[in-house]
């Protein structure tokens, strides 16, 4: 599996996403980067357009690290079959034992 995420993240962030993920196993692409081979794009805020959707073959999960989803051409990843997820919940207050872990349980089609 070949991920890969539109930002450069904060050391914390990214100590998160090597202990989710194992170390090394995401690629930072930076906002506005070539997604490239990936087959999953953690997107953050950079818009992803049509054009970078088209240049991204392999392309089959959208993972959107908030809420919105307007940043995402969601007429282009659904006409090359690319799901689209976002975090639903995630602004809610964290419970009290710190252990909230979002989940994608939106699948944005037209």
């Amino acid at each position: 599996m070949r991920i890969a995420i539109d930002t450069h993240p904060s050391a914390g962030f990214q100590a998160q996403i090597d202990a989710m993920f194992g170390a090394g196993a995401v690629t930072n692409i930076g906002a506005g980067g070539a997604i490239g081979d990936a087959e999953i794009l953690l997107h953050v805020l950079h818009p992803i357009t049509p054009e970078a959707i088209a240049a991204a073959p392999d392309l089959r999960l959208i993972q959107k690290l908030g809420v919105g989803v307007n940043t995402i051409a969601l007429d282009a990843a659904a006409a090359r079959g690319v799901a689209v997820c976002n975090m639903p919940g995630v602004l809610r207050p964290v419970p009290v034992n710190g252990r909230c872990r979002p989940t994608c349980s939106t699948t944005w089609a037209r």
